[in-house]
């Protein structure tokens, strides 16, 4: 959903905004390994503790650029302030109707969280998903809250 929204957000925002320097790793996992991994979790037993992590890791602002990049996108990457940035998620939000994007994952975010210190469990490379979806991803917005509303999940 991550990944898509931000393709989405590129498409159709005149800029793209990146909390401080975007250079804290991420490690994007593919929805299939993904699968797997809560797969192979559940068949291990309880309290089983694993990263679910892809085989690639790159900065938050060269991610954000390969889905630029990928998607032909032409609106600048402008770095702004972590509190800046929640309070332009926290708007974008409200017009999504949507939590896009919370202070507490933003400051996850630039404090390293989405990478895994053990070895990559995911199988399939980021690049090489992105290249095959550069014509679907992000052509709608995945709203999160709607998901789960509407699958009777609560979030709270």
């Amino acid at each position: 959903m991550l990944v898509n929204n931000i393709a989405w957000i590129r498409r159709r925002m005149p800029v793209f905004a990146v909390p401080g320097s975007g250079g804290y790793p991420v490690q994007p996992v593919h929805i299939e390994d993904l699968a797997r991994l809560c797969t192979d979790a559940a068949r291990a037993g309880p309290n089983v503790v694993i990263d679910a992590a892809g085989p690639e890791t790159m900065a938050f602002a060269e991610l954000v650029a390969r889905i630029r990049h990928a998607i032909g996108a032409r609106a600048p990457i402008v770095h702004v302030p972590a509190p800046i940035m929640a309070l332009a998620a926290r708007a974008l939000g409200v017009l999504m109707r949507d939590v896009v994007l919370t202070a507490d994952e933003i400051d996850g975010l630039m404090a390293g969280l989405l990478v895994s210190h053990s070895p990559p469990l995911g199988q399939i490379p980021f690049s090489k998903w992105l290249g095959h979806s550069t014509t679907s991803i992000g052509r709608s917005y995945a709203n999160e809250l709607q998901r789960h509303f509407a699958s009777g999940i609560n979030i709270a």
